[in-house]
């Protein structure tokens, strides 16, 4: 369990971040830069959404798993079965 919760605390800190940098995307009208032949490209806008909700589902996973393991329930989701 130790491990699962690094694990969620790890994803907290990653979307944390991305929200940090879709903030300040706002402000920032440079998405590359070029120096001496090197160049660096950030994330767009879109991809980084996209890494956002990605992590938001597997927080939401590992949440899930986490009140599992405890002998909890998982709010807001259903799982059927049929038996044959």
């Amino acid at each position: 369990m130790a491990n699962l919760n690094d694990r969620i605390k790890h994803v907290e800190t990653v979307i944390a971040a991305l929200e940090t940098v879709l903030e300040g995307k706002a402000t920032s009208d440079t998405d590359s830069y070029s120096i001496a032949d090197r160049s660096i490209s950030k994330m767009s806008p879109d991809e980084l959404l996209r890494w956002r909700t990605k992590y938001y589902n597997e927080l939401k996973s590992l949440q899930d798993s986490l009140a599992l393991s405890v002998g909890g329930k998982i709010s807001g989701r259903r799982i059927s079965t049929r038996f044959v």
